[in-house]
């Protein structure tokens, strides 16, 4: 796979660095796909191959097969920086046929960019934390995004607090990157992303971040609790699991519509000035 990756960008001329220019990518993210130090998700594949000109459909999926399997093996290295309960955790969502996920100060990790994971988690690291182990919890959660590319992917359900929008996590120009993935993969299908605006006021989601994980239609669960251990996950059918249901339909009543995702972005992409002093002219929406 880097063979054939560093084969194509040698026959285009290009240097490493205007290859992550143009893909919005950092060199350091090109770097270790074309060291094999990490794997690549089938959509970040699929967009170099395009920037390199190589459009043969047998020969494109040949490669998207290589990512998926070589991105499934890498699981098992995370066990030293990746807390064991949440592999678990990663294992059943694969699994499941629906998920629900509320989030109240942060993008959930399954629609995180790079930049993004990467301040988050060297945010939360303590000081034993490694800059390799760093490494490894960025990698691990972007191998999570490869969900995301399953023909057979659970149905995802979204809901974001209009705070996480608004923080500005590693700066506007990071945000605005963050912001635009949110809009891109908004449109997919089987998805679906909602925000809780800032003027629905005081709601039950304030208490804390939620995932709920469907297995089978209306009836087997599992309910993952974030906290500062690395979130707790118990599967559970009685009154617990039926309250963050209930969370989260009443939840979906008060946001903004489906529909309206992208538009919503965009209000909130205006908010972003990116001068050169990193300064902002911010509006508030309504």
């Amino acid at each position: 796979m880097r063979i054939e990756l560093r084969k194509s960008r040698d026959e285009t001329g290009q240097s490493q660095k205007e290859v992550a220019d143009a893909l919005a990518w950092s060199p350091s993210k090109l770097l270790r796909i074309e060291n094999g130090m990490v794997g690549i998700t089938v959509t970040d594949l699929r967009a170099l191959l395009d920037h390199y000109g190589v459009r043969d459909r047998r020969r494109v999926e040949e490669l998207s097969k290589l990512a998926q399997q070589s991105r499934r093996l890498t699981t098992a290295n995370y066990g030293r920086s990746v807390p064991s309960s949440t592999i678990s955790f990663w294992n059943l969502r694969s699994s499941s046929i629906r998920v629900r996920q509320f989030e109240t100060l942060l993008i959930p990790g399954l629609l995180q960019t790079e930049e993004y994971a990467r301040e988050v988690i060297t945010a939360y690291s303590t000081p034993s934390l490694s800059d390799n182990d760093v490494d490894e919890r960025v990698q691990a959660r972007l191998d999570q995004q490869n969900l995301l590319d399953r023909e057979d992917r659970p149905e995802l359900y979204f809901m974001i607090d209009e705070a996480a929008v608004r923080r500005w996590v590693g700066g506007p120009e990071v945000m605005r990157k963050q912001l635009e993935k949110l809009k891109t993969v908004a449109d997919q299908p089987r998805m679906t992303l909602q925000f809780v605006p800032f003027n629905a006021g005081v709601h039950g989601g304030i208490l804390g971040p939620f995932q709920i994980l469907e297995f089978r239609e209306g009836e087997d669960y599992v309910l993952y609790l974030d906290d500062p251990a690395g979130g707790v996950a118990s599967r559970d059918v009685g009154a617990e699991t039926e309250r963050y249901l209930t969370l989260f339909f009443d939840l979906e009543a008060i946001a903004t519509k489906p529909r309206e995702a992208s538009t919503y972005l965009d209000e909130v992409l205006k908010g972003f000035d990116l001068n050169q002093n990193g300064t902002s002219t911010e509006t508030t929406t309504t």
